[in-house]
């Protein structure tokens, strides 16, 4: 209850709750003020009284804005999985290129292959209009998220064998709080951008 109660009121203020910054975004160390001291490390921890930590841009002509860029402008005309195909095909770095995973408990490099869900994620992003959101998703098995404060499990949170499920909240229901930088994208395209991905499903 008391993370939870911490998250929110990091979330209200436009802080990062924890957890990697999306692609084409950065975790920054600012102090009270808000004032941007510099940019962490990969997995770099900070416990200093009066500082948090705020996802920022990278820089308009860095690899992963073009890469944004690129997608968002291709999604107006082309779907998602053909998108993927093309930046797969042409050996686009993926958000996770470097990395490493566990399948079955045998670690291997990330494939490299771009998806379509991976294409949709990035331009669905509030980041982009300069939105944090917090709250997208519920998970744990003692208390949850709600907007208003932690709540206890309910029938609906846990699957048919008894175990806790990670719930997907309705957008309306999340903390939503102005980032500590102006919107990338044009907001009426951007919208109508969102629009045409709903029609396509």
């Amino acid at each position: 209850e008391k993370i939870l109660y911490s998250q929110l009121s990091l979330a209200k203020a436009g802080f990062s709750t924890g957890g990697r910054a999306p692609y084409g975004f950065r975790r920054w160390l600012v102090n009270v003020d808000g004032q941007m001291l510099r940019e962490l490390t990969e997995g770099e921890r900070v416990r200093m009284a009066g500082h948090h930590v705020v996802w920022m841009p990278v820089a308009d002509d860095h690899p992963d804005m073009r890469t944004i860029r690129r997608i968002l402008e291709s999604l107006e005309t082309t779907p998602a999985s053909r998108v993927a195909a093309l930046l797969t095909t042409e050996g686009v770095p993926t958000p996770d290129a470097g990395r490493s995973r566990k399948d079955s408990g045998i670690r291997h490099e990330t494939s490299g292959v771009w998806h379509a869900t991976t294409i949709v994620n990035i331009a669905r992003n509030p980041l982009l209009r300069a939105i944090v959101a917090y709250g997208r998703r519920s998970m744990g098995d003692q208390q949850r998220f709600e907007a208003n404060g932690p709540r206890g499990l309910s029938v609906d949170d846990f699957r048919a064998d008894g175990r806790p499920k990670v719930i997907r909240n309705d957008p309306i229901a999340m903390v939503t709080a102005d980032a500590k930088f102006t919107s990338l994208v044009d907001s009426t395209r951007h919208e109508n951008l969102l629009h045409t991905l709903d029609q396509r499903g």
